[in-house]
């Protein structure tokens, strides 16, 4: 290309390329912008051997008064080209300026129509990534929420206004909707159970799964009677209760006349004896018609709860429970944790108050027809609960290839022996649990309540069997232990529990809660000498066997993370102790974080002297 081709080439280029004017398409201007490369590339192809690419490469360009430019060589060394030469590259390099001023101005307008037609960014243009992070912000749950209060639900109506704001916020956050998911012994529980786990988003959220194993009892069923004297005797309990509180003027329904109350409490007082009269077939009262219709709604309420203990049983001779639960935890890949627990106090379970239940029929039929506990169980010697799904449920899940990392067993045992009846069994439970990371055992029973206190060495046994049997994994990182059942009062013998701290070796353990157990200090001190790094450390009611609690706490210091909880122990140096000796190093003063001496003792190795050492 010949110096007056290059020149008319970029002319061509330079009309309408007014930043102002606006009727210039994009495309016309990236064409423009494509011809300009082009261009300058022939430029330089004019340009044909070294020393004028070296010559050409050191020329500056100043600017003097005209519109012109005038070009200057900044190194001397141009010997090597001939006047004619030097005079041509010249030429060629004011080109090249142009060329470079002109793709600024292009560029410019390009800059100036491309914005008109890009539009505003807003919260919806950031990554999924982001947005569920901004998202979990908002409703504000935390880890210790999962861990501690599962159940709780936090957040949740936040949640529900992110989800009705748009698609895109529906989609981010819609696996915050639910973290736990209850499941009852009824077959609806488990279908909604199924319904969750297969829902694409919402499944993604969920890491815990809660069993409540409240169960509808067989002696309850068997016959109108046990049933009706059963609940007889529970309706007259609280009609009591009421009573005595309404006679010491406690407010117990705001806003109630005291005459409505009181009418109350003696209707509750004529239904529980219509209720004794027809169970005993008392032939002495000659019924009334208040009282026979008491009866028929007795009746009534039997036949309800037969057709729930029917549809129950189904159920747990089916497998479908352990089945369902299993197939759900497979889908839902962050369920991994497990909560086998029976309690009365959750929303699905709520009662009608007093009023409402006495004065209202199918109230006071409710009433009647919620499951119990495995504690009520036991203390009104009613049938077995489905001890089975212990066993069942840790197996199932671990059959359908998921791990559990967290488990939680808040439900007493009804019968010692029949817990490692069964070999086969437990070693289910050792290959379900092999990768635990925490495991927690506590049945959440009255200390001393006699119900479940041991009477053999063997009961201690079997219970130790199956507590070790969930304490396999070297994962756990977090050990929670609480078996104040056993003791039926403060002055019943000691068992030995030694098997759950012995057998097994936890490199990764962060956290040991031990409460109403008893031990050897050989079997302390070997468990202690494993620890590895400081642990959180809880001792509630612990019992020394043989040994020195002396000897306890001094390979114990050190070991010890922040604010340990050691209190209430028993054996050793404290059975020849005075109340007020124990007092002196147990006991601490009315303040929230305040220590005893024996806390302040395990925690430093420059704390205060052993307590136990008087001569310290």
């Amino acid at each position: 290309m010949s110096e007056v081709e290059s020149q008319e080439a970029t002319k061509s280029i330079e009309p309408n390329i007014s930043p102002g004017d606006l009727n210039i398409s994009l495309e016309v201007l990236y064409q423009k912008l494509q011809d300009l490369e082009l261009i300058e590339q022939k430029v330089f192809g004019c340009v044909d051997n070294s020393h004028g690419r070296t010559f050409l490469q050191n020329l500056e360009t100043q600017n003097d008064d005209t519109d012109g430019q005038k070009t200057s060589q900044t190194n001397s060394s141009d010997t090597l080209l001939h006047k004619a030469g030097r005079d041509k590259i010249r030429i060629l390099k004011n080109m090249i300026d142009n060329i470079d001023i002109l793709r600024g101005m292009i560029r410019d307008k390009t800059k100036v129509i491309a914005r008109s037609h890009i539009r505003q960014l807003n919260i919806l243009d950031l990554p999924d990534e982001l947005l569920i992070r901004i998202c979990e912000e908002v409703q504000g749950r935390e880890e210790c929420h999962i861990k501690y209060i599962p159940d709780a639900n936090i957040g949740i109506q936040e949640v529900k206004n992110l989800r009705l704001t748009c698609w895109k916020f529906c989609n981010v956050s819609s696996h915050l909707l639910i973290s736990c998911v209850h499941v009852d012994l009824e077959a609806n529980s488990i279908a909604h159970l199924d319904e969750v786990s297969r829902h694409p988003t919402i499944a993604k959220g969920v890491e815990v799964i809660q069993i409540n194993m409240l169960y509808y009892d067989s002696v309850l069923e068997e016959d109108v009677e046990t049933f009706g004297d059963f609940h007889a005797r529970q309706l007259h309990d609280v009609t009591e209760c009421v009573e005595d509180m309404a006679s010491h003027d406690v407010d117990l329904f705001t806003g109630t006349p005291s005459e409505v109350v009181n009418s109350a409490i003696q209707k509750g007082w004529a239904i529980g004896n219509a209720w004794f009269d027809y169970v005993n077939d008392d032939s002495e009262n000659k019924p009334t018609d208040e009282s026979v219709g008491y009866q028929k709604i007795l009746l009534a309420a039997y036949e309800q709860y037969r057709q729930k203990y029917a549809a129950q049983e189904k159920l747990l001779k089916s497998g479908d429970l352990p089945r369902v639960v299993a197939a759900a935890m497979a889908r839902m890949h962050n369920a991994t944790r497990l909560d086998l627990h029976n309690s009365e106090f959750t929303r699905r379970y709520r009662r009608p108050d007093y009023l409402t239940m006495i004065n209202n029929e199918e109230s006071l039929i409710k009433s009647t027809l919620f499951p119990i506990t495995w504690e009520k169980g036991m203390r009104f010697e009613l049938g077995n609960p489905p001890l089975e799904l212990l066993f069942q449920l840790p197996a199932a899940i671990y059959e359908a290839g998921v791990f559990l990392s967290t488990l939680e067993i808040r439900a007493p045992p009804c019968d010692f022996l029949s817990l490692a009846s069964n070999k086969e069994s437990l070693q289910k439970v050792k290959h379900a649990t092999q990768r635990l990371r925490n495991f927690s055992y506590d049945p959440r029973v009255s200390y001393c309540s006699g119900l479940w206190s041991a009477e053999e060495s063997n009961e201690i046994e079997a219970l130790g069997e199956y507590l070790n049997a969930h304490l396999q994994s070297p994962l756990l990182e977090d050990i929670r232990l609480s078996c104040d059942f056993l003791q039926i009062d403060a002055v019943a013998p000691w068992f030995n529990l030694g098997v759950v701290l012995t057998r097994n070796h936890w490199p990764r353990l962060k956290i040991i809660s031990l409460t109403g157990l008893a031990f050897h200090f050989s079997e302390l001190e070997m468990f202690i000498n494993q620890v590895q790094k400081p642990l959180t450390v809880w001792f509630r009611r612990l019992h020394l066997l043989s040994g020195t609690w002396s000897k306890v706490l001094d390979i114990l210091r050190g070991k010890v993370g922040s604010y340990p909880t050691i209190e209430d122990l028993s054996g050793g140096e404290f059975d020849e102790m005075s109340d007020e000796e124990k007092q002196d190093i147990l006991g601490k003063a009315k303040v929230g974080w305040d220590m005893n001496k024996v806390e302040l003792y395990v925690l430093s190795i420059y704390g205060p002297p052993n307590p136990f050492k008087k001569n310290s």
